[in-house]
């Protein structure tokens, strides 16, 4: 910047020393201390009073003298040599004290206002304070709407299996069913040494063909025709015959006349042998009671299904002795169809023929 001392309103060195001083260029531009330009909007104040100028520097030394020349006849005057150059300039001395600052000048009307600068960037976010101590809860609201059902969750875990629960009872005993087809008999193994006699055992079997092997009293049911047989040796043979009617295996005795009667309620009540024969025919469980076999050796019961509805489940009919047993047991269901039990009385207790 060159310097101007007709426009310059503090002049001094422009160094590092000095970055508040302001002068001008002579051209309507302005400078600080440090050579920046300086933007001054508005119209300038009035000139204050200049101040007193400071004291002169010392002067610098003078520079060496240069050699003699050589004397000679003074001739005529030469003309006049070159200027020698100049010597160094001297060290500046001292800046001597600034002085007085003249009087503010009036302010000048303030300048129309420069465009607004670029936002500088935000500055790094401060600590965040430490949390307050929490007011007091508030007064409860009014309850609000109940909002929409979430969708229902994620099924859990089976839980562990309970304790079993108590037996139920024992339900009726269904109807038997019917009867396989007979395998093919089996080569006859050696007979084994003959055992002390016991007493007598029959028993009760079922299918559409006779059984062989069978020992009296043994009865049959036969599936095909529906009707009963006893096993019974009359001296001559041995022979299915059946108390309804004609022998199964042969040629048999007559049999007795029975005194019968059919029974439509229950419970039944028999109290002697005078009926040999009960028919029953009851569409639901029957329960029958017979005589006391004791000093009744030999006298026979005859029950029978008529109605066939015994078989159905639920529909057993049920025959209890007053006293002693059948076939060791307290009491004989019956649980087939149109079935046939012949009982007879011995020592005190029935047995099955």
């Amino acid at each position: 910047m060159p310097y101007n001392p007709t426009f310059d309103l503090t002049y001094q060195l422009i160094n590092d020393s000095f970055p508040q001083l302001l002068q001008t260029d002579g051209s309507g531009a302005y400078y600080n201390g440090v050579g920046q330009e300086i933007i001054i909007s508005g119209t300038g104040g009035g000139s204050g009073t200049t101040g007193p100028i400071g004291p002169t520097g010392e002067t610098g030394p003078t520079g060496p003298t240069g050699p003699a020349g050589t004397a000679s006849n003074t001739g005529a005057t030469g003309p006049t040599g070159e200027t020698g150059p100049t010597g160094n300039t001297g060290s500046t001395g001292p800046t001597g004290n600034a002085g007085l600052t003249g009087p503010t000048g009036d302010t000048g009307s303030t300048g129309p206002t420069g465009n607004t600068g670029l936002t500088g960037p935000t500055g790094d976010a401060g600590l965040t304070g430490p949390t307050g101590v929490t007011g007091p809860t508030g007064a409860t609201g009014p309850t609000g709407d109940t909002g929409l059902t979430g969708p229902t969750g994620v099924t859990g875990n089976t839980g562990n299996t309970g304790s079993t629960g108590p037996t139920g009872p024992t339900g009726n005993t269904g109807p038997t069913g019917p009867a396989g087809v007979t395998g093919n008999t089996g080569a006859t193994g050696n007979t084994g040494v003959t055992g002390p006699t016991g007493a007598g055992a029959a028993y009760y079997i079922q299918g559409p063909t006779s059984p062989t092997g069978s020992n009296v009293g043994d009865r049959w049911y036969d599936l095909s025709t529906g009707l009963e047989f006893v096993y019974i040796d009359d001296g001559n043979t041995s022979q299915w015959v059946s108390p309804a009617g004609g022998g199964g295996g042969g040629t048999g005795g007559g049999l007795p006349t029975y005194t019968v009667i059919t029974q439509t309620s229950s419970p039944i009540v028999i109290t002697d042998f005078t009926t040999t024969y009960q028919g029953i025919s009851v569409n639901g469980p029957v329960d029958i009671t017979i005589p006391d076999p004791t000093g009744n050796n030999g006298k026979i019961l005859i029950i029978k299904d008529e109605g066939g509805y015994c078989g159905v489940f639920g529909n057993r009919i049920r025959v209890t002795p007053a006293t002693g047993t059948i076939d060791g047991q307290a009491f004989f269901d019956m649980a087939i169809s149109y079935m046939s039990l012949t009982l007879i009385a011995n020592n005190n207790n029935y047995y099955i023929i």
